[in-house]
């Protein structure tokens, strides 16, 4: 993957709708066309890109892990199988969580990870830039230590902003299940958060 490509992909910028690609080239992607993937690759680049960088702290290992999402996607595409209403996307963001959870295992450790210039790069108060960030941080951390299922769904409900309709579908619950699984698991977050003295 080159270099340059990642100076076009920020988490501000990269749009959240979901990307468009025919149902041909869906077709010849599938049966290992490389053009075809080629073209799968640059319509969700920027939204599974975000997606990891919001949830990784360094921009090389973002980088590197999502890069892993598309190459892991390549070598099983001939067994992806297009369901309705669940659009390749979804399978896109269950191999990055999946990537993600795994880093985060073998590290031994919590992921801290936003970008901070997001949050010091706007403001002339250095103090409040600060602790802002430190809150992000703590949110991020209590996130990772949640189950997989849970910080998949907080992920995309809060990090991507997408419908409960959409969530389900990625995961294979109905949108009432989802709203209570979604409901527990920001409890669940809630009181780590508030058993380290913090209020999100």
């Amino acid at each position: 993957m080159q270099q340059d490509r990642w100076t076009d992909v920020t988490l501000v910028e990269a749009p959240r709708s979901t990307p468009s690609v025919s149902a041909e080239v869906m077709r010849r992607a599938v049966g290992r066309d490389p053009a075809a993937f080629g073209e799968v690759y640059e319509a969700h680049l920027g939204r599974i890109y975000r997606h990891v960088r919001y949830r990784i702290a360094d921009a090389d290992l973002a980088e590197d892990i999502t890069s892993q999402v598309f190459l892991r996607a390549w070598q099983a595409i001939a067994r992806y199988e297009p369901r309705e209403g669940r659009p390749f996307l979804a399978w896109l963001f269950t191999i990055a969580n999946n990537l993600i959870i795994d880093h985060h295992r073998r590290a031994k450790r919590e992921f801290t990870g936003i970008d901070a210039d997001r949050h010091t790069s706007h403001t002339d108060d250095p103090e409040a830039s600060a602790i802002n960030t430190d809150l992000h941080d703590q949110i991020r951390a209590a996130i990772s230590r949640l189950k997989p299922e849970y910080q998949l769904i907080v992920s995309l409900r809060l990090i991507e902003d997408m419908e409960y309709e959409d969530i389900a579908r990625i995961i294979g619950k109905k949108p009432g299940a989802l709203r209570v699984t979604l409901f527990r698991a920001l409890n669940q977050l809630r009181d780590d958060l508030s058993a380290r003295g913090l209020r999100p």
